[in-house]
Parts: C-alpha cells; sequence; structure tokens
C-alpha cells in the first residue's frame, strides 16, 4: 500500500527516501486518541528485547535512545496534541482524522501518519536519511520495520474497546 493521497505528509513524499503504509481494519470504530496512546503502549516480549539490543548499538554510535524518549506515564493517556510526547514519539501535527508523529536525530528523521477512518486506521512511516549512517541504521532496521511493527500495532489495535 502506498502513501494515502490524503495524508498531511502526501506534500513531502518528494523529499522522503523510504515510505511504508499498512491498513488496520477494526471491529468497531475508535477515537484517534485512543489509537494513538495505543502507539505509545509499552512495548513487551520480543519488541521490548529488540529494542533494548538497538539502544546498546545505537548508544555506542551517540544516536538517541529509548530512555532519552521516556516521559510520562503511559497509563495515564495523553491529549495527542502537537508538541505531546506519545511514548517514543513527538505529536508533529494533527487534524480531525489524522496525526502526523515523528523523531528527528543526527541520522535520519522518520514521521509517522495516522489516519482514522470510521472501522481502520492506516500508518505510514516517512523516513529521512541525513547523512551515510542513516542509509546505513535503516538498510538493518527495515526488515524489522517491516515486520514487526505491523503486528505489534494490529495487537494493540485489537485491545482497544469501541470508542463512546
Amino acid at each position: 500500500m502506498g502513501l494515502p493521497d490524503r495524508s498531511v505528509l502526501a506534500k513531502r513524499a518528494h523529499e522522503c527516501d523510504h515510505v511504508d503504509s499498512v491498513r488496520f481494519d477494526l471491529e468497531q470504530p475508535i477515537t484517534l486518541d485512543a489509537a494513538l496512546n495505543l502507539l505509545g503502549a509499552p512495548l513487551s516480549g520480543v519488541m521490548a528485547a529488540a529494542m533494548r539490543v538497538r539502544d546498546v548499538i545505537a548508544g555506542r554510535f551517540g544516536l538517541k535512545t529509548n530512555d532519552a524518549y521516556r516521559t510520562g506515564n503511559p497509563r495515564h493517556p495523553v491529549s495527542c496534541q502537537p508538541g505531546e510526547r506519545i511514548g517514543l514519539f513527538t505529536v508533529y501535527e494533527r487534524t480531525e482524522n489524522e496525526a502526523i508523529l515523528g523523531e528527528d536525530d543526527r541520522h535520519l528523521d522518520f514521521r509517522v501518519s495516522v489516519i482514522l477512518e470510521e472501522t481502520a486506521v492506516t500508518l505510514t512511516t516517512m523516513v529521512f536519511y541525513r547523512s551515510r549512517l542513516g542509509r546505513w541504521y535503516f538498510a538493518v532496521v527495515r526488515p524489522f520495520h517491516m515486520a514487526i511493527i505491523p503486528r505489534s500495532v494490529a495487537g494493540n489495535l485489537r485491545k482497544q474497546p469501541a470508542a463512546h
């Protein structure tokens, strides 16, 4: 699936080095805030272990680690407004049905679009390399990103009660 034309990120498509999108169909509607807070939920199992390994390696290269991102209490949802943090992500933009999250680091910048439809969520990742290290880093991370992120997000979305 390509970048949805309706995404706020569509205007930056010509600048990016990588883009991927995945759509998650839901059994019942949820709110954008609920979907965003689920993306910021603490990792568990294999994902948590993989991120710990990533942090050890990334820290040796002077890159941001997950400890640098940790803010707030994950048990208390945030309102998901620009400038707030949701787990690992900063909220950059927000419309009624879309939020743009991401992070900037010295090796690459990334943005994640979360588009909410009535019973679906479309998640798009856009990566911008800032150096050869960014290109190398993402070449290593990309297969894990493509395999693990969709499964992890789908699992989190299934845990969400219906919107009220």
